[in-house]
């Protein structure tokens, strides 16, 4: 095999395992770093924990577990950009619905739980 058969090939096997390497580093291991979200379970075991909450920690945990028992549905839908929305809703024979939205990787329960549970 001529020289510059073998260099092409070896630039040719260089350059695809430069980009599987590449590949895994910054779409398997950064992306889960950097842009993966949580598990809603971490977010939420975690969240209560800082000072901020120090003055209604109990009444959050409270009205959270009431409001688990409560009987509702849950609800889906895709936005127009992709994402999956979902929701809890409370059927309660009123002809008028009240709906709270949260942030990002914000805990429901946390941001509203207990005013919700004032409008049911």
């Amino acid at each position: 095999m001529p020289l510059h058969l073998k260099i092409i090939i070896f630039l040719i096997a260089f350059f695809i395992s430069g980009f599987i390497v590449s590949y895994i580093i910054v779409n398997v291991v950064g992306f889960k770093k950097f842009f993966s979200c949580p598990k809603t379970d971490i977010i939420e075991k975690t969240a209560l924990r800082s000072d901020y909450y120090d003055s209604c920690r109990a009444r959050i945990v409270k009205t959270r577990e009431e409001m688990e028992k409560l009987p509702c549905e849950n609800v889906t839908a895709r936005a127009f950009d992709g994402i999956n929305l979902s929701a809890r809703y409370y059927d309660v024979g009123a002809d008028k619905a009240i709906i709270f939205f949260h942030g990002v990787r914000a805990i429901p329960w946390n941001s509203f739980g207990f005013i919700g549970k004032a409008f049911l």
